[in-house]
């Protein structure tokens, strides 16, 4: 495991290539070494005083507790700025011999036609640098964006925007024979521009860039921000005229990516949605503990129940899961969309209840113009089983039943909707 001073030093390292490139690093990874900094730097851009009196917790490298690459590579991810117009983006180096399939399909769905279509929500690669130190690595420019739950879910209308955003990016994976294979909320982030108007510091989301001011953020009602699957290294496409689409895990077993998918999906909502830990930390939970729904969302249980069924050919596909979605939403009164999205604290949903009334005057819609798709077209036979067919082999340590155990918490914590 390298440290993560040896990470910084290998995007120091590509710095002057990516700054040739259009692209300028964040001013702390300069604490890599004391001394490290140079006198030059001042003229690059960097503005090391405002770091220096930085709090400290602002000064901690991105997702240092992330595993680190081997000795000859950068660490996977780094933010940086683009000069051209001071945008925050994200750089992420990719290896196409361990990921051969990961920078083909970003390319693809960044590309025309793919990359102004309403329903692609795969996150936009800006650019893909060939890595000056690595011929077998590729770094991907992508946009910046934060994770869908780094800003509380205010309203049952701001869930349900969220999550048919989730289902739409997945549906138009799938058409295109895509399996994205990891659906899990760390994979699923949103576009913070419009969320923190003032902007954030790249690492603590709550600070400013380069001081310690907490920064301001409004809901997502007052914005509606699009949000991005981030096609990860285990996505994979598929040829139909292959035949069965499978893929095999550790043990010998096999199953099939796209109802795999659904399963995914239809946990994280009933993990990271629906149901909520005593504590913040799973590990925690004493066997006497049990997590409880949260009631304004249970609205979703019926859908959330079909999707993580145990045979996966009984799994609805995702565009079934989208009119089941569609149907529940539809059932729900303007009241029912205000209720709080997660559990709050009886202060807080004091506040969210003087907001809903506020914008129940003004006239705010609970949630966004939102018109169902008319022209999703029918599954023929054949292709309804290269969607939900069965895998010849499923055997016990499978992924899903590997998931499975994982939300039980090692069985020490049972969940109603698993059986």
């Amino acid at each position: 495991m390298r440290s993560e001073v040896t990470d910084e030093r290998d995007w120091l390292l590509r710095r002057d290539f990516l700054e040739k490139r259009g692209y300028r690093l964040r001013f702390e990874v300069y604490r890599v070494l004391p001394g490290e900094v140079k006198a030059e730097d001042s003229q690059r851009g960097y503005d090391l005083s405002e770091y220096l009196k930085a709090k400290p917790a602002i000064r901690t490298p991105i997702s240092a507790s992330k595993p680190a690459f081997p000795t000859a590579s950068p660490r996977r991810s780094m933010d940086a700025q683009r000069v051209s117009d001071g945008s925050e983006v994200l750089l992420q180096s990719v290896s196409t011999a361990e990921h051969p399939q990961e920078v083909e399909i970003a390319r693809l769905l960044s590309s025309p036609p793919h990359s102004g279509h309403p329903r692609n929500h795969s996150i936009p690669i800006l650019d893909i640098l060939d890595d000056p130190l690595d011929p077998d690595r590729h770094i991907l420019v992508m946009v910046r964006c934060v994770g869908i739950d780094d800003s509380a879910f205010d309203t049952v209308g701001e869930v349900v925007d969220c999550l048919r955003q989730i289902f739409q990016s997945i549906e138009y994976m799938h058409e295109h024979f895509i399996a994205h294979r990891d659906c899990n909320s760390l994979n699923f982030v949103q576009d913070p521009t419009r969320l923190y108007p003032d902007g954030f510091h790249p690492v603590v989301i709550h600070y400013g860039r380069k001081n310690r001011t907490i920064v301001g953020k409004i809901t997502r009602t007052e914005c509606w921000p699009r949000y991005f699957a981030i096609t990860c290294d285990l996505s994979r496409q598929y040829d139909p005229a292959n035949g069965r689409a499978s893929r095999r895990h550790g043990s010998p077993s096999e199953c099939n990516p796209f109802p795999t998918d659904i399963y995914f999906l239809g946990n994280m909502i009933k993990k990271d949605f629906l149901y909520v830990t005593p504590l913040h930390h799973p590990e925690w939970v004493s066997v006497s503990l049990r997590p409880s729904a949260h009631r304004p969302l249970l609205f979703l249980q019926p859908l959330i129940d079909e999707m993580t069924l145990p045979d996966p050919a009984s799994r609805p596909t995702i565009g079934e899961a989208i009119q089941k979605l569609d149907d529940l939403c539809g059932r729900l009164s303007n009241w029912e969309l205000r209720q709080p999205g997660v559990r709050m604290a009886w202060y807080d949903r004091l506040e969210q209840r003087f907001r809903q009334f506020g914008r129940m005057v003004r006239g705010v819609k609970p949630v966004p113009v939102y018109v169902p798709r008319t022209d999703r077209v029918s599954l023929s036979g054949e292709m309804r089983a290269f969607y939900t067919q069965r895998a010849e082999v499923v055997e016990d340590g499978d992924e899903e039943k590997k998931e499975r155990q994982e939300f039980e918490i090692g069985g020490t914590v049972e969940y109603s909707a698993i059986v």
